[in-house]
C-alpha cells in the first residue's frame, strides 16, 4: 500500500493490474517493446519466483542480449536500504555500488560483466 499510494482494497485491486504499478501485468506487445534490463533480486526474496518469471517471459519476446538477471545469495527483500550507519549490513555498500556500475552500463549501452558478488 505504501508504493501505491492507498490502504483502499479497490484501489489496491485495480492498482495491481495497472501495468505502470506492475509491469508483470502488461501485455506481451508491450514487454516486447522494452529496453535493455538487469535484474539484481535477493535469493531469499519472496518475490524472487516473480522475477524469474518475467525475465523468462521478457526474454522469449525481446530481442537477445535485452534481459540479464542477477540473483545475490542470502540477501532478503530491499537489502540495497540495509546500507545504514553502525548497524548495516556492511556486504551492501559493495553491492550498491555494483549495481550503479550496473546502471552506468545500461546508460552507456555498454556489455554488463557480473562482478565477484552478483551472480553469485
Amino acid at each position: 500500500s505504501a508504493y501505491l499510494g492507498s490502504t483502499n482494497i479497490e484501489e489496491l485491486h485495480r492498482a495491481a493490474g495497472n501495468p505502470l504499478a506492475s509491469p508483470y501485468t502488461a501485455s506481451d506487445d508491450i514487454i516486447s517493446q522494452f529496453p535493455r534490463c538487469h535484474f539484481v533480486a535477493a535469493s531469499l526474496d519472496p518475490l524472487l519466483d516473480n522475477t524469474i518469471r518475467f525475465c523468462d517471459r521478457m526474454n522469449k519476446l525481446c530481442p537477445s542480449g535485452t534481459v540479464s538477471m542477477s540473483i545475490v545469495p542470502q540477501m532478503i527483500h530491499g537489502f540495497l536500504s540495509l546500507n545504514w550507519p553502525i548497524v548495516g549490513v556492511k556486504e551492501v555498500l559493495k553491492l550498491i555500488k555494483e549495481c550503479g556500475e550496473y546502471l552506468d552500463a545500461l546508460i552507456e549501452e555498454k556489455e554488463i560483466v557480473p562482478g565477484n558478488r552478483l551472480n553469485q
